[in-house]
């Protein structure tokens, strides 16, 4: 059987042979702005008379814009492939599981075991060109369950292909599964590009982050399966506007603005839902708690810069936790996905339950380790990393290593 080939498609950008848009647009660093008047008008004399110079995170836009999305295309999303894909999915997948070295159920013993190994293994005297060297340096680098699987499966098939003992059938079988999978992922990203340009929050609000892509790459890591088609693009979508929205509080907004805003949307008139039936009325206000309750969350660290304080570390991080919009996020993907949606685990996940607290905090602190410093060179708040440094004196290298550990 012929070897197939890998259709390069968003939003993987680290495969070999991906195309970029030639031109990008140079990003608009006017500190000036148009105001413009919302559609029932609100009475801002100050806002209308003046004008307001304001920061800016010098983003620049997206290579990735909607005309690029619109001309992706592949051989692998036409009639029966599709089809056959879905058959295909779940036999291909055991080329990918075969790197698994990491079982989360047996979190404590198998990080005692990977220091172990780790610390052994890298001091083994072995043939640096193998194929079992590059899989252990491979696993060593990151467990496999912190790994996104699609990228994984990526790696995995070079790996397993370079293998003298690799089965032809199985390897084809997992390419094909991976170019039809990567088929489904243009033709949602397209249907969601085509969505936010309709929108037109990229050009209406230049100085927010334009990152359909990257939310949509985020979707893929939590749910890749083909069957999830629909949350993907849901998802992306909401991602995408927390994403504006928290540009709006971290760097453009005004104190007065973002008050004004906060109590807008916490003035959602909740009397309107009356006509509604009761699952849309639980729904309805679990969203609306949420996007409140993240909103006050902005808004909090917002009163922070401009007052110019500096919370402490408990103080950053019950608020953070919210920030950081995971459990909203996760109630989302719970309306987009369940079928039906029933009253007590959404009132579960509302609740906030250890496991949201958990993986909040994870990412928020995953996120500070990653972005803290660029975000302090734009005039952002004190993340994690500061807030340490500043109650315990300690230097930055000691307090990301706090943060690791935490």
């Amino acid at each position: 059987m012929a070897s197939s080939t890998f259709v390069t498609a968003i939003p993987v950008s680290s495969f070999t042979g991906i195309q970029r848009p030639r031109h990008v647009q140079q990003a608009i660093t006017s500190s000036r702005i148009r105001v413009y008047k919302p559609i029932q008008r609100v009475s801002t004399p100050k806002l209308e008379s003046e004008t307001i110079f304001r920061r800016s995170a010098n983003y620049q836009p997206s290579i990735w814009d909607h005309d690029y999305l619109q001309s992706l295309s592949s051989v692998y999303t036409f009639g029966n492939v599709n089809f056959a894909g879905r058959s295909i999915h779940k036999t291909s997948r055991i080329v990918a599981r075969k790197g698994e070295g990491h079982d989360w159920q047996w979190e404590s013993i198998m990080e005692e075991a990977w220091q172990f190994t780790t610390e052994h293994l890298k001091n083994l005297e072995i043939d640096t060109e193998s194929d079992l060297t590059m899989e252990v340096k491979h696993a060593l680098e990151l467990p496999l369950h912190w790994r996104a699987p699609r990228l994984e499966t990526r790696w995995f098939i070079d790996a397993y292909e370079r293998r003298e003992d690799m089965n032809n059938i199985l390897l084809e079988f997992a390419k094909l599964d991976f170019n039809i999978l990567q088929g489904f992922y243009q033709q949602e990203l397209k249907e969601v590009s085509g969505c936010w340009q309709q929108y037109d929050l990229g050009e209406k609000l230049s100085f927010a982050r334009n990152r359909l892509v990257v939310t949509f790459l985020w979707t893929v890591g939590t749910a890749f399966e083909p069957r999830y088609g629909s949350w993907r693009i849901r998802n992306t979508k909401v991602n995408s506007l927390i994403t504006v929205i928290d540009d709006i509080y971290d760097v453009y907004g005004t104190l007065e603005e973002l008050e004004l805003f906060t109590d807008v949307v916490d003035r959602w008139d909740i009397k309107a839902m009356k006509e509604l039936p009761n699952y849309m009325k639980i729904c309805f206000l679990t969203l609306f708690n949420l996007w409140v309750g993240l909103l006050q969350a902005y808004l909090v660290e917002a009163k922070w810069f401009h007052s110019g304080y500096k919370p402490t570390m408990e103080e950053y991080m019950i608020n953070a936790l919210k920030s950081i919009a995971i459990p909203m996020m996760n109630v989302n993907a719970y309306l987009s996905a369940a079928n039906p949606i029933i009253e007590k685990e959404l009132k579960y996940l509302e609740s906030t339950p250890d496991i949201l607290q958990c993986s909040s905090k994870i990412g928020r602190l995953q996120n500070d380790l990653g972005t803290s410093s660029y975000e302090l060179k734009r005039g952002d708040i004190s993340k994690s990393v500061q807030c340490f440094m500043n109650e315990t004196g300690a230097s930055e290298e000691v307090a990301r290593q706090y943060i690791k550990i935490r």
